[in-house]
């Protein structure tokens, strides 16, 4: 074999190179076909990534601007290509080029109008108007108090009287702007208390120790001392007002029913109550029975006399012309036959006259 056929490449050699060539070629193919068929805005993925850094400079080391997509995505800033290095550029826009609602570029900054602030992170632009908002009255964050409105970037009522609205209620009359609230005039005879319309001398629903004293206090209550009134308790009687407005003093009330037979209390709600008990009871008396307590009251139950019964000595007696005397002529009260008796209203007593 000859020298020379020995330092010759194997077939799988040249089959490999050929395939590496044809490669190549249809890469250059893709790059100068591809571009024309799809229009200037196409970008190839791999370039088209990133804020102008290494995949860019890559894709300007490998063809021209046609390759790279530009667009910062930024209102105030005028993007381009420098066809000499390749590369995006980036330049302010012009001030006042719109960037947003109620925003415009300043030195390549979006940045709220006067009188707008960007308030709310979730909304675009400057959507919030300073100047007229409460939550933000100035700046964002500014909330304006109860009753407050926000006007000129300021927490008040009002600027100008005009600014008031006509209050339609009876006793307000009209409305003048002072240090940023709205001032009502109130008829003379009137008090305004809580936002509602009091006669003067009007008690107030809430507390009867109150009135509606114009001269004094034209917007709140007045405390009327001395006033009857009621504590709403039960046992207690003849409370007066006082100089704070409460109702107190008075008398306790006394529960007593004469009656041994009840237990006697004061409830702060009903009042007296007259509880039966069952304790023992004595009126006194003889001739009605023995007593006891039953219902609240002195029970009795009388004796069972044949004829009648004499309180005065305690005892039964029989009828009229019944033996009264011992065998002595003494009266003799164990018979129980005759007894003390009133004739006319007169007290006649027993005796043993004639003797027995």
């Amino acid at each position: 074999m000859h020298a020379w056929l020995a330092r010759r490449p194997s077939v799988t050699f040249w089959k490999l190179r050929r395939t590496m060539n044809f490669a190549r070629l249809l890469a250059l193919l893709l790059v100068a076909i591809v571009p024309a068929a799809c229009g200037e805005d196409f970008v190839p993925a791999a370039e088209s990534v990133g804020d102008g850094g290494s995949d860019r400079d890559a894709a300007a080391e490998a063809g021209s601007c046609a390759l790279l997509e530009c667009d910062d995505h930024d209102e105030c800033t005028v993007d381009g290509c420098d066809p000499a290095t390749g590369k995006c550029t980036h330049e302010n826009a012009a001030d006042g080029t719109n960037c947003g609602a109620n925003a415009a570029c300043t030195s390549g900054a979006c940045r709220c109008s006067g009188g707008f602030g960007d308030c709310d992170d979730t909304l675009p632009g400057c959507e919030t108007n300073l100047a007229t908002d409460p939550a933000h009255c100035g700046s964002c964050g500014t909330r304006c108090g109860d009753g407050q409105s926000c006007l000129s970037m300021d927490c008040g009522e009002c600027t100008l009287d005009s600014d008031c609205p006509t209050d339609s209620r009876s006793c307000v009359g009209s409305a003048r702007c002072s240090a940023g609230r709205c001032e009502y005039s109130i008829a003379a005879d009137f008090c305004l208390i809580g936002g509602a319309c009091f006669r003067d001398g009007e008690q107030n629903p809430q507390n009867e120790c109150e009135v509606c004293m114009r001269t004094r206090v034209p917007d709140a209550w007045t405390a009327d001392a001395g006033r009857i009134c009621d504590d709403r308790d039960a046992c207690t009687l003849n409370e007066t007002c006082t100089a704070d407005g409460t109702c107190a003093g008075g008398s306790a009330r006394v529960c007593n029913d004469a009656e041994i037979c009840t237990d006697d209390r004061c409830d702060r709600s009903l009042g007296c109550v007259f509880t039966p008990n069952t304790a023992g009871c004595d009126d006194g008396l003889w001739c009605n029975g023995p007593d006891e307590c039953s219902g609240g009251k002195c029970a009795h139950t009388p004796p069972q006399c044949s004829a009648f019964c004499d309180e005065a000595i305690g005892a039964c007696c029989g009828n009229i012309g019944q033996p009264c005397c011992d065998g002595s002529g003494v009266l003799d009260t164990s018979v129980m036959a005759c007894c003390n008796r009133r004739v006319q209203g007169i007290l006649v007593p027993c005796s043993c006259t004639p003797p027995c």
